[in-house]
């Protein structure tokens, strides 16, 4: 099949992510179900979609088509519906864009630079490796990196996000709203902004609020 780099997920669906030579995905669906999840590449995207007149269907019956995807080379990811990602072992990737809007991700990886913005309500959880992360978080999403091992990066925590995260090295931090931060480790902090109304602790130590570090 033609050969993508990012993919964008439109849909309601189920997402295994596993890496080979050559890229492939398969859609295991009942023959009834035929047609509720539909796929295009365009510009090296990988795009996930369900035509209007078959999203009702996926929803009447709370379903979530399962799709199986091996990647060679990839570069981002975005979900935009509530979709379930997941991976089959460790990604081995130089970089990862990940913008997640809804839905839950789960995914092991093995990176030089990590970029993740979580919108709404979506939950992402990674392991793994990551040299540098920065991470955005805005309104409900949650974030669970306490078993991605980072060196060093920016945070910018939104409103009522939450993240849990692992950095050994330093980290430049945001903090506004009700957000709350809980990390492992002994890096060196840059506090460029807590509001009032944030928190942030270590498991070492006691929490933080209303102050600098």
């Amino acid at each position: 099949m033609e050969s993508f780099h990012n993919i964008k997920i439109n849909t309601r669906c189920d997402v295994t992510l596993s890496q080979g030579n050559m890229p492939k995905i398969e859609i295991v669906n009942d023959e009834a179900m035929r047609g509720w999840l539909d796929y295009e590449i365009k510009n090296g995207e990988l795009i996930l979609f369900t035509k209007p007149e078959h999203y009702g269907f996926l929803l009447m019956h709370d379903h979530y088509p399962k799709v199986n995807i091996t990647i060679n080379v990839l570069n981002g990811i975005e979900v935009l519906d509530s979709a379930f990602v997941s991976s089959a072992g460790v990604l081995q990737l130089p970089k990862l864009g990940l913008i997640v809007k809804s839905g839950h991700v789960k995914l092991d990886i093995n990176t030089a630079l990590l970029d993740l913005t979580i919108l709404k309500r979506a939950n992402v959880k990674l392991n793994g490796v990551s040299i540098i992360s920065n991470v955005l978080i805005h309104g409900l999403g949650f974030y669970d990196g306490e078993n991605l091992d980072v060196s060093e990066g920016n945070i910018c925590l939104n409103k009522d996000a939450k993240a849990l995260i692992s950095i050994s090295d330093l980290f430049e931090l945001r903090m506004y709203g009700r957000s709350r931060l809980e990390f492992t480790g002994c890096p060196k902090i840059t506090l460029i902004n807590m509001d009032d109304g944030c928190s942030i602790s270590n498991k070492m130590t006691e929490s933080i609020s209303n102050g600098s570090i």
